[in-house]
C-alpha cells in the first residue's frame, strides 16, 4: 500500500518532535525554556504519536488491544506526565522526574520498535 510509507514518515517526525520536547524539557536550562519545549513540543508530538500509531496499527491490520501498545501507552502517558510536572513550577525538576520522563520516553520508543509483546 502507498500510504503505509508515508504514515510511517509522519509517525517518525512525531517521534523526533516527541524525543526534542521531552529531552529539551528536562535538559534546557532555564524554566521557561524548558516550558516552551514541554509544552509546544512534547505534548504535540506525543499526541501526533498515538494518533499516527493507531492509524498505522489500523493500515496493518495490528490489533490496538495487542500488550505492546497498551504498555507503550502507559510510557508514554508517564513520561508525560512526569515533563509536564518537571516544568509546572521551578525546583520540580529532578532526578525521579528526569528518570520517569526520558524513561518512560525511551521505553515508549523500545516498544513501539521491538513490538515484544
Amino acid at each position: 500500500m502507498a500510504l503505509l510509507p508515508w504514515l510511517r514518515l509522519l509517525k517518525l517526525i512525531a517521534v523526533v518532535t516527541y524525543a526534542t520536547g521531552t529531552l529539551g524539557g528536562v535538559v534546557a536550562r532555564e524554566l521557561p525554556e524548558r516550558r516552551r519545549l514541554a509544552l509546544f513540543m512534547g505534548g504535540p508530538g506525543m499526541i501526533a504519536c498515538w494518533l499516527l500509531g493507531f492509524i498505522v496499527a489500523g493500515v496493518e491490520g495490528v490489533s490496538y488491544l495487542s500488550g505492546f501498545i497498551l504498555w507503550a501507552l502507559l510510557a508514554s502517558f508517564i513520561s508525560l506526565n512526569a515533563l509536564l510536572y518537571s516544568v509546572g513550577r521551578e525546583g520540580r525538576r529532578g532526578p525521579i522526574s528526569l528518570t520517569l520522563a526520558v524513561g518512560g520516553f525511551l521505553a515508549t520508543l523500545a516498544l513501539m520498535v521491538l513490538k515484544p509483546v
